[in-house]
C-alpha cells in the first residue's frame, strides 16, 4: 500500500462512495421532513401491510392445521381405543354400519378381536399423519416468520427493494390463488 507524500492514499487504492444515483442530498424518497410519508412511502407501506396480513394469515392457517390434526388423532384414541371393547364396537358400527358387521363374523367376540388390531392400526396412521402435519407446518411457519416480522415491523424507509419486491410478489400470488 502506498501513501502520497502528504500521507494520503493513492487514487487506485481508495474506495469512495457518492450515494445513490439520482438521489439528492437531504432528499428522502419515502418520508417528508416532518415524518409523514410521501406518496411512494404510502404505497410501499400499504404493500408491506397487505403482505404482512397475507403471511400472518398463512402462519395462523398452519397453526390451525397442527391443532386440528392432533385433535383428530386424540379424539379417535379417546373414542375407540381408550374405551376398550365398547370403543371397538363403536368403531365397527361407524365403519361398517350399525348391525352390519355382526353378519361378517361368527360371533360378536370374534368381530371385536379382529377389529381391535384394525382400530390400533388406524390410530397409529392418524397419529403419524398428525406428527407429519405438525413437522411440515412448523417448517413453513419458521420460513414465514422472518417475512412476517420484516413486513410488519420494519420502517418503510429501511426496507430494501428486494423486500418490497417479495411483498408485491406475495400479494400477486394471493390474488392468483397460489397462496
Amino acid at each position: 500500500m502506498s501513501y502520497t507524500s502528504t500521507g494520503h492514499w493513492t487514487a487506485e487504492e481508495c474506495l469512495q462512495h457518492h450515494g445513490i444515483k439520482g438521489q439528492r442530498w437531504g432528499v428522502r424518497r419515502f418520508q417528508n421532513p416532518d415524518g409523514t410519508l410521501t406518496s411512494a412511502g404510502r404505497e410501499r407501506y400499504n404493500v408491506m401491510k397487505e403482505a404482512g396480513k397475507i403471511v400472518g394469515d398463512e402462519i395462523k392457517k398452519y397453526k390451525r392445521d397442527i391443532e386440528k390434526s392432533a385433535k383428530e388423532a386424540s379424539d379417535f384414541k379417546k373414542k375407540y381405543i381408550d374405551s376398550g371393547d365398547e370403543g371397538t364396537k363403536n368403531w365397527l358400527n361407524d365403519t361398517f354400519g350399525r348391525g352390519q358387521w355382526q353378519e361378517m363374523f361368527d360371533s360378536e367376540t370374534d368381530g371385536i378381536q379382529a377389529a381391535k388390531e384394525a382400530v390400533i392400526d388406524e390410530w397409529v396412521d392418524m397419529d403419524r399423519s398428525a406428527k407429519n402435519v405438525a413437522t411440515l407446518s412448523e417448517v413453513y411457519i419458521k420460513t414465514l416468520e422472518p417475512y412476517y416480522k420484516k413486513f410488519t415491523e420494519t420502517p418503510v424507509s429501511q426496507l430494501s427493494r428486494k423486500d418490497y419486491k417479495v411483498a408485491k410478489e406475495t400479494i400477486k400470488r394471493r390474488k392468483k390463488g397460489q397462496i
